[in-house]
């Protein structure tokens, strides 16, 4: 009795378990396709991710050596890959945009998306947005916000130090000034 108690035990354990291992699986395998995907644009422009990172239906990745950004979304069975050279960037900004709803005389604010954007040191090149979160594409959250935070401040760092190595140079290359007495 014991040992029939023992495999159906078992059998329902296993029943229990196997999606989920499955979906694991199928999580690695779309985010290793995404990442080789990324991989292989960054080398169209003669990079190399040095570190890259998953939220949901995409993928941000950055070549420090090169200061570019790589982003890919992968919608339904299309990915949209787009860069940013850091070099060109003034900032960097977490986006949400929002709408108000009035539902039973209370204002409800929905996020309709999350974008991370670069704003150009030259205004005439125009903003490059990342979006992250469309709630027409996807309607629940799955912490794009948080990400592109996160992003906005570890990119914001690296432009101020981009620029005071700029500066530095610049300080260096210029003629020291004489004055005659």
């Amino acid at each position: 009795m014991e040992v029939g108690n023992l495999i159906t035990g078992a059998v329902f354990l296993l029943i229990c378990i196997i999606p989920f291992v499955i979906m694991n699986y199928k999580q690695g395998k779309r985010e290793d396709k995404m990442l080789q995907i990324l991989n292989d644009n960054a080398q169209l422009q003669n990079c190399k991710l040095s570190t890259h990172e998953y939220c949901g239906d995409f993928i941000l990745g950055y070549d420090e050596r090169k200061n570019f950004v790589f982003f890919l979304k992968q919608i339904k069975e299309n990915s949209l890959v787009q860069f940013v050279d850091l070099s060109q960037i003034q900032s960097c900004e977490a986006v949400k945009r929002t709408r108000t709803v009035v539902s039973n005389n209370e204002n409800i604010v929905l996020t309709e998306g999350v974008d991370l954007s670069f704003i150009p040191k030259e205004r005439s090149l125009g903003e490059i947005k990342f979006e992250l979160f469309n709630d027409d594409i996807n309607k629940q959250q799955s912490g794009e916000l948080p990400f592109a935070e996160k992003w906005k401040k570890q990119l914001n760092e690296r432009l101020k130090l981009e620029n005071k190595i700029v500066q530095s140079e610049k300080l260096k290359s210029e003629p020291a000034l004489t004055l005659a007495v």
